[in-house]
């Protein structure tokens, strides 16, 4: 049987994971010329106007805004969905805060975007440029220790002078090569909810700090929202296994 080796591909920088904060980085080193690959095996999927918000959204502050801007996909996210909100309320056992875009003064203090919505836009963005080659696959291994050459899952073999492990909580990057973590248990869990609410677009993000865990209501477009609801894990399960009906009449106590 006649096996030809794979060529090595190079490059300055390879970035492990295409999401949001990997796919801003690997846009950015483009833009100050830097050759980059990005791994990333899951494609963001193409913007459908008429689809039901994702239930994962970001708080993009100003300055968010500004990086999003400067990297070229503030234009492309304004042309799918964008929902600013110009107050924030924030209260705990009677005491509250109210914080506006008057007191700054500014238009808003940020935006609420869904993740997926950003990725896509970074992603437009890194498909217009020459420098920027992206993977559709995962990281498989590394040829050996303390290089930066890697195998990827679709057989591709490739090195860089900098690799950037943006894969996430559970990172192969981190895992492979040994790097450790310390972390705690907060003994919750999260219930994140899609919610259409019978009022129009809103401008206030309204968050809850009681004994079991914070509670934050964001507002998205056309009347949706997201409410994302910590609490202890035996509860969330509890949440999770009720009707529609029911989690609805839980949510509005």
């Amino acid at each position: 049987m006649n096996m030809t080796k794979k060529t090595m591909q190079k490059f300055d920088v390879m970035v492990i994971g295409g999401s949001m904060t990997g796919a801003a980085m690997a846009l950015g080193l483009a833009r100050q010329n830097y050759s980059v690959a990005v791994v990333e095996p899951h494609m963001p999927a193409p913007f459908a106007a008429d689809s039901v918000p994702d239930i994962r959204v970001s708080a993009i502050s100003a300055a968010s805004r500004t990086l999003l801007d400067q990297l070229g996909a503030w234009q492309s996210l304004e042309a799918m969905w964008v929902c600013p909100y110009r107050r924030l309320s924030v209260w705990e056992d009677g005491a509250r805060t109210d914080f506006t875009a008057e007191d700054i003064p500014a238009r808003q203090l940020g935006h609420i975007i869904e993740n997926s919505l950003i990725q896509r836009a970074l992603y437009e963005v890194l498909q217009q440029s020459s420098r920027v080659k992206w993977f559709n696959a995962g990281l498989d291994c590394f040829v050996e220790q303390n290089t930066n050459n890697v195998i990827l899952t679709d057989g591709s073999e490739i090195s860089a002078a900098l690799l950037i492990g943006a894969d996430g909580g559970h990172s192969k990057v981190r895992q492979q090569l040994g790097i450790g973590i310390c972390g705690w248990q907060y003994k919750q869990q999260a219930l994140a909810v899609s919610v259409k609410t019978h009022a129009p677009q809103q401008d206030i993000t309204w968050q809850q700090f009681v004994p079991s865990g914070p509670m934050a209501f964001l507002p998205l477009y056309d009347g949706y929202a997201s409410l994302v609801w910590y609490h202890q894990a035996e509860q969330i399960q509890r949440l999770k296994a009720l009707s529609d009906s029911d989690l609805k009449t839980e949510i509005k106590q």
